[in-house]
């Protein structure tokens, strides 16, 4: 789940992000709370979907990941620092 600093949300399959917050995503849903078309509509009253997008990092106000694939990547980070004993790798972690 993005939301945007233009009170849009797009929830769908994150495919990438770069170091910027770019992100690419699949099978998307976006929800706009403020209706530019007309004006009887109410809070989150538009949904569109849309097979892909991309959204610029700069754009976003706030980023949602579910805790499953913050686990399994930090899992990955443990693993491969135990692996690599003996060799140069050092990576911090944090967690909020």
């Amino acid at each position: 789940l993005a939301e945007l600093k233009n009170e849009k949300t797009y929830n769908g399959h994150l495919v990438n992000c770069d170091k910027w917050m770019n992100i690419h995503l699949r099978e998307v849903f976006c929800t706009s709370k403020i209706c530019w078309l007309d004006a009887c509509c109410r809070n989150g009253d538009r949904f569109w979907r849309m097979p892909e997008c991309y959204i610029h990092g700069n754009t976003i106000k706030y980023l949602r990941v579910p805790d499953e694939v913050i686990y399994y990547f930090v899992y990955i980070i443990v693993y491969m620092k135990f692996v690599c004993i003996g060799t140069s790798f050092s990576i911090k972690v944090y967690i909020f």
